[in-house]
């Protein structure tokens, strides 16, 4: 993968005779056809590799009738860390992605080991720190190699990528539509709180395929995101996200994050006491590889 910045994009647009964003523009529409830039460029890459090594965090609640049958809640704690500049060290705190979503994950696991503890589950409850996310979903594809939890035996996968840290709204996005029947636990869940299911209002962006829950889904585990990145704050996006600027704001109500928290243990709380193992609805490889571990 690799990116340029705006300012280098118009340059070389410019060079070709061209405007960038008028013909971003113009992109727009579905009669836009590709333009030749008619240039060529000899690139220099100076590449350094460096091998690092870091862990998922794993906890477990054991079921108490099918114990070998698991709910996994997932968050990834990576970021991109410290880089240094040419005007001096950036710290990337990463407090809405995805620290927001570290610390649900482990609220959840307070509020659901307390409720195992007063009426055990029948199924097991993992809950996952992924980390490495922003490099690649490189914690979450090992994980997804069954070497602590073989992913047949996963029934799904509830994977938050950011918490809305603002008030609460009276809907829940949803990400993919028609994929899979957790879309109908969410549906119902959402309803239970009074809210609606509203759908990704960015689907050129293919979030479904971006975040860690895409490696269980390669392995078959049908799979909920949840994502609030820009969607109550569009500030967020264009100002924070990836940025040095994504820190933590002592004015944020957390109204969103405890709506979503509460949503997400609920569905997980059905997944593991009604034996349910949710399908895969469209055809795809995630259906052909999940009827592959159960016919």
């Amino acid at each position: 993968m690799g990116w340029i910045d705006v300012a280098a994009a118009e340059a070389v647009f410019q060079q070709a005779n061209l405007d960038y964003h008028q013909l971003k523009q113009q992109a727009l529409s579905p009669e836009f056809k590709a333009v030749a830039l008619n240039s060529q460029a000899n690139l220099t890459l100076k590449n350094q590799l460096v091998m690092a090594k870091s862990h998922n965090v794993v906890a477990q609640l054991t079921g108490s009738e099918s114990p070998n049958e698991y709910i996994v809640i997932g968050a990834h704690w990576d970021h991109f860390g410290a880089i240094e500049t040419e005007t001096g060290t950036k710290i990337f705190n990463g407090a809405v992605d995805n620290a927001s979503g570290t610390a649900a994950t482990l609220e959840i696991a307070r509020i659901m080991a307390k409720m195992h503890q007063n009426k055990p589950f029948k199924r097991s409850i993992v809950f996952v720190n992924f980390t490495a996310e922003e490099t690649g979903l490189i914690g979450s594809e090992q994980f997804a190699r069954g070497n602590i939890i073989p992913t047949k035996q996963m029934v799904a996968l509830l994977n938050i990528d950011g918490m809305n840290v603002l008030e609460g709204t009276d809907y829940i996005l949803q990400y993919g539509k028609g994929l899979s029947e957790m879309e109908d636990y969410l549906v119902q869940a959402a309803k239970a709180q009074g809210r609606s299911v509203k759908m990704d209002p960015r689907p050129q962006n293919g979030l479904f395929f971006r975040s860690d829950h895409f490696s269980l889904a390669k392995q078959g585990v049908p799979s909920l995101l949840f994502m609030s990145l820009g969607d109550t704050d569009p500030d967020y996006i264009a100002h924070r996200y990836h940025k040095e600027s994504d820190i933590y704001f002592p004015e944020w109500s957390l109204g969103g994050v405890k709506q979503d928290i509460e949503l997400i243990v609920d569905i997980a709380t059905q997944l593991a006491n009604n034996g349910d193992w949710p399908k895969w609805k469209a055809e795809s490889d995630f259906k052909t590889r999940r009827l592959q571990d159960r016919p």
